[in-house]
């Protein structure tokens, strides 16, 4: 006599956010009122040039994280954490020019699309003006199997595996915006914490 299949008790927990700002300020990144005046020529200030989206701002920010407990197996967890978020903005400038003749060679190119040279290079949608374009965005998939061994009573033991930028993404910081430099527009720092792929093993004993 044929048994009825028993249900897959599969328990899975989502979560996500995403969060959407734009912050345009006389500010550079810090957040503090610029100390110098970038586009002052003589007593005329010309504060409106030096509006522009923070150093730090972000347009997009999601993240989404997700556990699930898998089963028949007694005690095998899978969970997994994403992250994106678009890149910082930068000025696209070209340093061996001072159009007003100020003493800063800090004159922001015209709206245009601007691309590096090499084989690391990117491309650029400029919008003009202070902080007008936008430099690499960011993404990283982080996972981790889980399983619980119970050892009697109220001791268990835990045994984990944790895999840090499961594709192992290059998260790069912004590239120099200087047209007159070698490096304008190829990326050659790494975010904090921008790590290749690694693995890490672990347990825990509780009682």
């Amino acid at each position: 006599m044929a048994k009825p299949a028993m249900p897959l008790a599969l328990s899975v927990v989502f979560t996500a956010a995403l969060r959407k700002s734009s912050h345009v300020q006389s500010f550079f990144g810090n957040g503090t009122p610029a100390a110098a005046n970038n586009f002052q020529k003589l007593a005329e200030r010309n504060l409106e040039m030096n509006e522009g989206p923070l150093d730090t701002d972000r347009r997009h920010n999601f993240t989404i994280n997700s556990r699930m407990e898998v089963p028949h197996t007694k005690g095998l967890t899978v969970s997994a954490l994403y992250r994106f978020m678009t890149g910082r903005p930068l000025s696209i400038i070209d340093s061996n020019v001072d159009g007003d003749q100020n003493g800063n060679a800090f004159d922001p190119l015209p709206a245009g699309t601007y691309s590096g040279v090499g084989d690391y290079a990117i491309t650029v949608k400029n919008k003009g003006g202070r902080n007008g374009a936008y430099g690499p965005n960011y993404a990283q998939l982080d996972a981790r199997l889980g399983y619980r061994v119970r050892a009697g009573g109220v001791r268990t033991l835990d045994l984990f595996a944790e895999v840090f930028n499961l594709t192992d993404r290059t998260n790069f910081t912004n590239p120099s915006g200087d047209r007159r430099l070698t490096t304008f527009l190829v990326p050659n720092g790494l975010v904090a914490g921008g790590f290749p792929r690694q693995l890490q093993l672990g347990a825990r004993l509780g009682f």
